[in-house]
């Protein structure tokens, strides 16, 4: 659904465009008014089905927007001390906010000649954008320029903060360096066309060496610009098998035939695992057939669950926090119709101890990386 938003301001940079080059042809305008309405119209039709649930607040969408806050703008902002910072990181195409976490490697850091190729690909860029200017090209040039340029602009200074207040939905854009990808779009489009052009010239000439060696840089450079994209993403992606006992436990769970849920432990949407060797998302409410909760905390800085939930937000704020200083943590659990609670041994497991204090808990299994425990409050009340 972001991707509406990347598509509005290439619109919107294409019909400014359009409108100040017809600017003295009326039958011009009033066909880009004619049809324009004509395709606002269509879209609102066949978009009606989720747009009118947005707008009137009930869709999950529109509730998870109005939820965000200014410190989801925060945490996720483009990477950079200063707006300079912030401008040259989106010009390399990176200053994602997970690269402060040190979630991935970059490919400086996996290519010491990196920056060369970061220097051939501007060059190539630049390159286009005259080429097709002295061809006549100028708005071409002017609206994928342009949307490139207020493309950095949200992603690099406050405007998103402002047009969140002022502009309907906006808010959804908690992270602006979404809108970069329109600057990678300006880059394929303009440093293609001078590619092009570089290989017409050559084969015209005639110069079957220098054309072999063009081509050949040519398909190399976007390995050089980009080789994390490669092999694993650098070895970074690996396939990895769940441990034994999860699969056990997941058919002990799955015998239990009643509409009773599992309550995973410890309490982390993100988290390391053993077997996956890095953080990942929590897997286990996709693993395991039995409905399994799972936080939706994304504990990074003060950004909002992505998608809120009552019974979540209850349980974050209110009861597993105040839990180790009682011993009926399964009553409060009833509600949520968990009658199993998971805990895996990984990460601050050990802080998860009180379980074992808790009058109407019942360990029933123990293995190698889990730990299944039965609410016995829950058999109490069907």
């Amino acid at each position: 659904i972001h991707t509406l938003g990347l598509l509005a301001v290439l619109t919107g940079v294409t019909l400014a465009v359009s409108l100040y080059q017809y600017r003295r042809k009326r039958s011009h305008l009033t066909a880009i008014a004619k049809y324009g309405s004509i395709t606002i119209l269509a879209f609102l039709i066949s978009s009606s089905y989720w747009l009118i649930p947005l707008a009137g607040g009930s869709s999950t969408t529109a509730q998870a927007i109005n939820s965000f806050t200014a410190g989801d703008q925060q945490a996720f902002a483009t990477l950079g001390s200063t707006i300079a910072d912030k401008v040259g990181n989106v010009l390399q195409l990176q200053g994602f906010w997970a690269e402060a976490r040190n979630l991935f490697v970059l490919p400086q850091e996996q290519l010491a000649l990196w920056p060369l190729a970061l220097l051939a690909v501007w060059t190539l860029v630049a390159a286009g954008a005259v080429l097709l200017w002295k061809r006549g090209h100028q708005k071409t040039v002017v609206i994928f320029a342009g949307s490139a340029v207020v493309a950095i602009v949200l992603a690099v200074t406050g405007a998103p903060a402002w047009l969140s207040e002022h502009t309907p939905f906006f808010a959804g854009y908690r992270e602006p360096h979404k809108f970069v990808g329109l600057v990678a779009l300006a880059y394929a489009i303009l440093a293609g066309e001078s590619a092009g052009a570089l290989l017409q010239r050559y084969n015209r000439q005639g110069k079957e060496a220098a054309l072999s060696i063009v081509t050949v840089a040519l398909i190399v450079l976007p390995v050089i610009f980009t080789p994390t994209m490669f092999w694993g993403f650098g070895g970074q992606l690996r396939p990895r098998n769940y441990p034994a006992d999860w699969q056990a436990i997941n058919t002990r769970l799955r015998a239990d035939a009643s509409d009773s849920t599992v309550l995973f432990m410890p309490w982390h949407l993100y988290m390391s695992f053993s077997f996956a060797d890095r953080i990942i998302v929590n897997p286990a409410d996709t693993f395991f057939d039995k409905p399994t909760i799972i936080s939706n905390e994304l504990e990074f800085g003060k950004a909002s669950p992505t998608a809120p939930d009552a019974d979540k937000e209850a349980l974050s704020k209110q009861i597993l926090p105040a839990a180790h200083q009682g011993k009926r943590l399964g009553e409060q659990l009833t509600q949520f119709d968990v009658e199993y609670i998971l805990l895996a041994k990984e990460y601050d497991y050990r802080d998860y101890d009180y379980l074992d204090r808790q009058t109407d808990l019942k360990l029933l299994e123990e293995t190698a990386t889990l730990r299944l425990y039965r609410n016995l409050a829950y058999q109490e009340e069907q």
